[in-house]
């Protein structure tokens, strides 16, 4: 989500679309699609940004991706070095046996000084979520409340944009329920409404639920429209 963070530059009502249809013809039909949308609104001293996607892919009868998210953030003094925020995310993914995921959380968001002279700042996330997660093949849902945390960095060079955060959620109650998340990506613009993305996702979970196993990494690329 951190790469979908506006900037915090002005008063201004914006909108996002992205949208990737595949369609490959072999011996199997390949076929997907992804959506997605954003906007924001800020009037500062806020900002609230919204955003959802939907990734589905199959070949031939056999489904490869089905996975999907919506999320909804408000921040408190976007431009100072101190933000406050809380956000709501609901989310599933077929091939995590995810029916359905619930967070609710906030927290603080501080900007910090770069580590060397001449880079850009990182900034540095703390707070608390609660989770609740119902799976494909469990009767009853979980609910944990854990730990959020995160660094992330940004740093443009020749028009591009390159992105890394790092979050870390040790679940309240038992700090051996630890989940992880690496991102990392580069942004290239093609014009001041057109931009293409490429990022990998690096999902880390310490007591995995059944049939899965700890580590998950995806992928992406993506075309996005602005106006």
């Amino acid at each position: 989500i951190e790469v979908m963070r506006p900037k915090a530059v002005e008063n201004r009502f914006e909108q996002h679309i992205g949208f990737d249809v595949n369609w490959v013809i072999k011996q199997d039909r390949l076929n997907r699609y992804r959506m997605s949308y954003r906007f924001e609104w800020q009037e500062l001293p806020y900002l609230i940004f919204f955003s959802t996607r939907f990734d589905h892919e199959k070949k031939g009868a056999l489904l490869i991706r089905d996975n999907g998210f919506y999320h909804l953030r408000g921040i408190l003094n976007p431009l100072d070095t101190l933000q406050y925020e809380a956000f709501a995310q609901k989310e599933y993914d077929v091939f995590l046996n995810l029916t359905d995921r619930v967070l609710l959380g906030g927290g603080w968001r501080m900007k910090c000084a770069p580590i060397f002279a001449g880079q850009d700042p990182f900034f540095w996330g703390i707070g608390m979520l609660h989770e609740k997660v119902s799976l494909s093949d469990a009767d009853s849902s979980i609910n944990r409340v854990r730990l959020n945390t995160y660094l992330t960095f940004f740093h443009t060079l020749d028009h591009m944009t390159f992105n890394f955060t790092a979050y870390i959620q040790p679940a309240i109650s038992d700090f051996g329920d630890l989940k992880g998340l690496i991102n990392a990506g580069a942004t290239m613009p093609f014009s001041s409404h057109i931009s293409y993305r490429a990022s990998i996702f690096t999902k880390y979970h310490r007591t995995p639920y059944p049939d899965l196993e700890p580590v998950n990494i995806t992928i992406e690329n993506a075309l996005y429209l602005q106006f």
